[in-house]
C-alpha cells in the first residue's frame, strides 16, 4: 500500500462525513420546524377548544334558558355585547369566579374588541381568531373565559339562535 492512497481516502472519509452530516441536520431542521408548527397549532386548539369550558357555556346557555332570561338577555345585546353575570335582573349565578361570558351580537360580521372593557389580552387575541376562523350563522355568540390562573385561560363560544335568521 502506498502513503498517497492512504492519505486520499482519509480526505474522501472526511467529505464523506461532512455531507452525511450535512443531509442529516437538513433533515433534522425540517422536522423541527414542522413539529414546532404542528405544537403551535395544538397549543391554540387546547386552549380555544377546551371541553370543560363549552359544557359551562352551555350549563349557561341552559340557565338562561330555563329561567326564561334568554330573550330578554338578548335585547340587551343588541347594543353590542352583555356580560351575562351583570345585567341586572337577568343576571344568573357564576359556577366560578374565574368565568367571564358575554352575549355579543354581531350581525354575523366580526365581532367589535373596542366593546369589551377590563379584559386581558388572550381574550382578545380569541376575538380576534374567532372573526378570521369561523363563519357565522347567526346574529348572535356567546364567548366564555374561563381563567384557572393568571396565565392560564381556556375559552369557548357558542353560536344563540333568536329565530331571525336567515
Amino acid at each position: 500500500m502506498r502513503n498517497g492512497d492512504n492519505m486520499n481516502n482519509k480526505g474522501f472519509m472526511m467529505a464523506e462525513v461532512i455531507v452525511v452530516s450535512a443531509i442529516i441536520l437538513v433533515f433534522l431542521t425540517g422536522l423541527y420546524l414542522s413539529y414546532n408548527k404542528l405544537f403551535s397549532i395544538y397549543s391554540t386548539r387546547i386552549n380555544y377548544y377546551d371541553s370543560t369550558t363549552l359544557y359551562n357555556l352551555a350549563y349557561y346557555r341552559d340557565m338562561l334558558i330555563k329561567n326564561d332570561k334568554m330573550n330578554n338577555t338578548l335585547n340587551n345585546a343588541k347594543g353590542g355585547v352583555v356580560n351575562i353575570f351583570d345585567n341586572g335582573r337577568n343576571s344568573i349565578t357564576k359556577l366560578s369566579d374565574n368565568d367571564n361570558v358575554f352575549i355579543i351580537y354581531n350581525q354575523k360580521k366580526a365581532v367589535d374588541k373596542n366593546n369589551f372593557d377590563n379584559l386581558n389580552m388572550t381574550f382578545l387575541d380569541y376575538i380576534d381568531y374567532l372573526s378570521t376562523a369561523i363563519q357565522y350563522k347567526t346574529n348572535y355568540i356567546m364567548l366564555m373565559e374561563r381563567c384557572i390562573d393568571v396565565d392560564d385561560c381556556k375559552y369557548a363560544y357558542l353560536e344563540v339562535y333568536d329565530g331571525y335568521e336567515t
